[in-house]
């Protein structure tokens, strides 16, 4: 089983996220066979809809998602036991 975990101190006011780059690069370092769509997914919907040229205000409001979201990246590996484990970060 593989787990990749990291810690946070919690014991004062500061705030901690993880990078999802380096949390895919990680993960990819510990599971080779780590399938990563390298597409950024926080920003489809905006492209989507500049594409299309939507509404100004759909294209804010995409453009905002996106910024508070992005980078989101999916991802696959294969188990030991062949469960296929799929999410994204």
């Amino acid at each position: 089983m593989f787990q990749i975990a990291a810690r946070i101190n919690s014991e004062n006011d500061a705030v901690g996220c993880f990078d999802p780059t380096k949390v895919i690069l990680r993960l990819m370092d510990e599971i080779p066979e780590t399938i990563v769509c390298i597409e950024d997914y926080g920003w489809r919907d905006y492209d989507h809809f500049k594409q299309r040229s939507a509404y100004d205000g759909a294209i804010r409001v995409a453009e905002s998602d996106a910024r508070r979201r992005a980078p989101i990246y999916i991802f696959r590996f294969r188990t030991a036991n062949s469960q296929i484990i799929e999410d994204w970060t």
